[in-house]
């Protein structure tokens, strides 16, 4: 899969031979502003957006559906400028403009999907 994010919001996510396979309106719908960091975890099965105004969206990327939206998973009034899957299928890594370093843990508690968001370094606003 290839996926493209633009300064509107919009992600666009194509298949190999390069077809359009879905459009994703939420972080527009949001008013997150551009999208600023794509990753796909290890088996292309989810992708994770991160916007200049600090939003995530966790995307199934089979059907375009979005599964988590994460509004405050990284220092207020910062943008997500870089996010990486590890190889646990559970735990991604958030960087925002502030410096910080955020872990990211999916939880699915009681069929209900869930995120906690800690900070494992803070950048100080590169103090």
């Amino acid at each position: 899969m290839i996926a493209i994010g633009t300064s509107h919001g919009l992600i666009l996510a194509f298949d190999g031979s390069q077809t359009l396979k879905w459009c994703c309106l939420e972080g527009q719908k949001k008013q997150q502003g551009a999208v600023s960091a794509l990753s796909f975890n290890s088996d292309d099965s989810r992708l994770l957006a991160g916007f200049a105004r600090g939003g995530i969206l966790m995307i199934a990327t089979l059907t375009g559906d979005v599964l988590r939206t994460l509004l405050e998973s990284v220092s207020p009034n910062s943008g997500v400028l870089s996010i990486k899957w590890t190889s646990r299928t559970t735990l991604a890594l958030a960087l925002d403009s502030g410096g910080c370093v955020w872990s990211l843990s999916f939880t699915r508690r009681m069929g209900i999907r869930g995120c906690d968001s800690r900070c494992l370094f803070s950048g100080a606003r590169g103090e």
